[in-house]
């Protein structure tokens, strides 16, 4: 019994568990899931009480080993979603950009992640030759900076990418609008279908650093597996996506 827990192995874990609780940078649904393993430790804790010289019968010492699962799966997840909460928090993010994937796609695979991907990379690309013009080809610094997200955990949304934009004294609100929709224009007309509705399908915003949305981001990519950086050439590590895209 005591090799695995004692009282101050208890103590230990419920004060971790209480900080994880009140992080802002936590999702409803994982706070949920804190709920559950604060149950299972709260067993544990009261068989110690009440039996302290007692070996752990076969059901608690089940209990005992499905919450350090647990608790060390939520751990590393806090852990990732506050590293990259405090990571967007420490960029010069001024723009949030969402870009959802058009309704005539199968946004229920990764091969469709993947076009998605390829697609918004090209219609980044135009972008960037409009703000950069030949610099963009020259120099490999010149072009939108930031990171993208990838959201689809609702039956009721499309899929769609989140992308935080480094601020940039070239860049203002207006003319990041009006690349963008003439950006979409040329591109489904080069494609000849509308891969990307400007109107319907891409908001554009000033953020400027608002903490409530680095926390509702944190929320959503808690395991930090969807978020990547903007290279030159958009979305960067395309290949890494084949098997890791959570498409729920």
């Amino acid at each position: 019994m005591k090799d695995i827990f004692d009282i101050r192995n208890v103590d230990y874990y419920e004060r971790n568990i209480e900080l994880m609780k009140k992080d802002s940078c936590l999702g409803y649904k994982h706070k949920s899931e804190l709920q559950a393993i604060t149950q299972e430790l709260a067993i544990i804790r009261t068989h110690i009480q009440n039996n302290p010289d007692i070996e752990m019968n076969d059901e608690t010492k089940t209990k005992a080993d499905n919450f350090i699962y647990n608790y060390n799966i939520l751990m590393e997840r806090y852990k990732n979603s506050k590293g990259l909460n405090e990571l967007l928090r420490n960029s010069n993010i001024a723009y949030f950009i969402t870009i959802t994937q058009s309704k005539n796609n199968d946004c229920h695979s990764n091969r469709s992640v993947a076009m998605f991907i390829k697609n918004i990379n090209l219609l980044l690309k135009k972008v960037n030759q409009r703000f950069y013009c030949n610099r963009f080809r020259k120099k490999p610094d010149s072009h939108l900076k930031g990171f993208a997200i990838y959201e689809n955990n609702s039956a009721k949304t499309q899929p769609h990418y989140h992308l935080l934009i480094n601020d940039d004294p070239k860049l203002n609100l207006p003319d990041l609008k009006k690349n963008f929709e003439e950006a979409c224009r040329e591109y489904n007309a080069y494609k000849n279908q509308i891969l990307f509705n400007y109107e319907k399908g891409i908001d554009i915003q000033r953020v400027d650093g608002d903490e409530r949305l680095y926390d509702y981001l944190t929320k959503q990519d808690i395991q930090g597996q969807n978020i990547t950086f903007l290279n030159k050439y958009g979305i960067s590590d395309i290949s890494a996506y084949d098997g890791i895209i959570r498409v729920a």
